[in-house]
């Protein structure tokens, strides 16, 4: 079956992930970091495309990048076939490490922009902000720094949007306080009217449209978190996308979580 083509995206901004292949681990300590990494900057230089934000997992990563000459494609290969060759013969493992073909969504306004900034250094805390501060595997450091010590991203675009290093610490932290805060979680049924305003006060950091493009563990969290927002099956459905069933197999035990 041929592939479907990719959305392009208007600006020449995506958000770019990929996970090991059946959830394994990609990264087993920080050399692979650093080679992942420096593969990712040298074949992305080579093709210019340009690293804005980034995030390391240990089965995952995440990246925002500007394209602005549609060569995304074969910089993710040769970067993503580089490093998959360095850590098979390092580990001796053989086979795809990588789940299928990467994933990249099109992001097509600066709101977008600046939401999927924070989901990607959210990522790893999912929201504690002295823990995002000390994590050292994103791009994080470069927004507060205003460059990137690891020398892969260019923070000066997004920080021209968000206005600067400081204002843009004070509105993740701002988003990082309200991603978990019992003030948004509303206990009465919401009206329909209502249920996308709710939806974005829950997830800040990310549309509510663009969940259905995430990987599954991290689309089923965020899904989670709408119906412990006492939503309901068929309003999440309808704001996201995703279907019905898929809502409910992902949320299957909320109360017990709230």
């Amino acid at each position: 079956m041929p592939r479907c083509a990719r959305a392009v995206s208007l600006t020449g901004y995506y958000h770019v992930f990929d996970r090991g292949n059946s959830k394994q681990i990609i990264f087993e300590d920080d050399s692979d970091r650093y080679r992942f990494l420096s593969d990712i900057s040298d074949r992305f230089a080579r093709h210019k495309v340009a690293v804005l934000a980034w995030c390391l997992m240990d089965n995952h990563f995440h990246l925002m990048v500007d394209d602005p000459y549609d060569n995304l494609s074969k910089a993710m290969q040769c970067a993503l076939t580089a490093y998959a060759k360095y850590f098979n013969g390092k580990t001796g493992r053989t086979g795809h490490l990588f789940d299928n073909r990467y994933s990249r969504v099109a992001v097509e306004s600066d709101t977008q922009a600046v939401q999927l900034l924070d989901y990607i250094h959210l990522n790893p805390v999912k929201g504690a902000i002295d823990s995002l501060e000390a994590y050292r595997w994103s791009s994080f450091r470069a927004y507060q720094l205003g460059y990137d010590p690891f020398d892969i991203c260019d923070a000066a675009p997004m920080l021209d949007i968000v206005g600067g290093s400081r204002c843009y610490c004070e509105h993740i932290e701002e988003v990082a306080g309200r991603i978990w805060s019992e003030e948004i979680l509303p206990r009465r049924r919401i009206p329909d009217e209502d249920a996308l305003s709710v939806a974005r006060e829950v997830l800040p950091s990310i549309d509510p449209a663009l969940l259905k493009a995430l990987p599954r563990p991290e689309r089923d969290a965020c899904l989670l978190r709408l119906r412990r927002a006492h939503l309901t099956v068929k309003q999440i459905a309808r704001i996201t996308g995703i279907g019905s069933s898929s809502v409910t197999k992902a949320t299957t035990g909320w109360k017990e979580a709230a």
